[in-house]
């Protein structure tokens, strides 16, 4: 988990990696719209490997954090949302899903 603060907003980011794939191949990035798809359209964000072949995934999300008002279980729902969703991800790249 990362954040920034921009004047009174904190933005907390959370991230987990999923996996390394070809973007290159048709049928894996098929395979990742329809698990995005099937995960209600969650944060997937690829990095290029310029060394290797294939592209470092992971699964991102944030919220907006006040100290006066953010709930304890927001913060909760935000790991479990990204965990959550990189282990489904990441059985899914593979098994082939």
């Amino acid at each position: 988990m990362l954040s920034q603060v921009s004047g009174d907003a904190i933005l907390v980011d959370c991230s987990s990696h999923a996996g390394r794939v070809d973007l290159g191949d048709d049928d894996v990035v098929d395979r990742l719209c329809r698990l995005q798809s099937d995960l209600g359209n969650v944060k997937i964000c690829a990095r290029p490997e310029a060394a290797k072949r294939d592209d470092a995934l992971t699964v991102e999300g944030e919220i907006i954090f006040d100290p006066a008002t953010t709930q304890a279980d927001e913060l909760c729902a935000l790991v479990g949302r990204v965990v959550g969703s990189t282990a489904v991800l990441s059985a899914g790249i593979r098994d082939g899903a």
